[in-house]
């Protein structure tokens, strides 16, 4: 999560908060409320499930659908300016196994416009994942040198997703 998506989310528990509060009670109440939502909606769930070993895409074939038909939908949106998939279904680790998950980072184009967008395309890409069960960790960041920053495997050589190379076919 990068500056411009974790303003939205605080911003919208602030409303959250401030609409269904009169009280010290309500507040808190509303709060949980909003942090709550925001995990359910989020595809934090499904990723809490799959770490306890219950996982939903357990066929190579179900996963890489769902995965392509992803990747290739943010691959046209106008503000998406790169997508890379990282972990281990990165082009150069191929480590697919039931129970893994799609590990993406997107970076958004510059602009109020393109930030706003994929605040709510972010929203609706977990939201999506988190209906159909499927297991996602997908990060939205405004720009390259966040990408740098936030890499856990700084030896990760990361390709730049496009539907041409249509990542790692079985």
């Amino acid at each position: 999560m990068d500056t411009f998506e974790r303003a939205f989310k605080l911003g919208c528990t602030a409303v959250f908060a401030f609409v269904f509060s009169r009280r010290l009670d309500r507040t808190v109440t509303a709060l949980l409320l909003g942090h709550s939502l925001n995990f359910l909606l989020n595809s934090h769930a499904v990723s809490a499930l799959r770490s306890m070993n219950l996982s939903f895409y357990t066929e190579w074939d179900e996963f890489d659908a769902y995965a392509t038909n992803l990747l290739d939908n943010l691959t046209e949106r106008s503000w998406v300016k790169t997508i890379y998939v990282t972990g281990s279904l990165n082009d150069n680790r191929n480590e697919w196994q039931p129970g893994s998950d799609l590990d993406v980072i997107v970076i958004r184009k510059p602009g109020i416009t393109n930030g706003i967008k994929a605040v709510f395309g972010a929203l609706l890409v977990r939201f999506s994942a988190t209906v159909n069960l499927f297991p996602l960790d997908i990060y939205f960041f405004d720009k390259e040198g966040t990408l740098e920053d936030r890499l856990i495997d700084k030896q990760e050589k990361l390709i730049p997703y496009s539907n041409q190379n249509n990542r790692n076919k079985r």
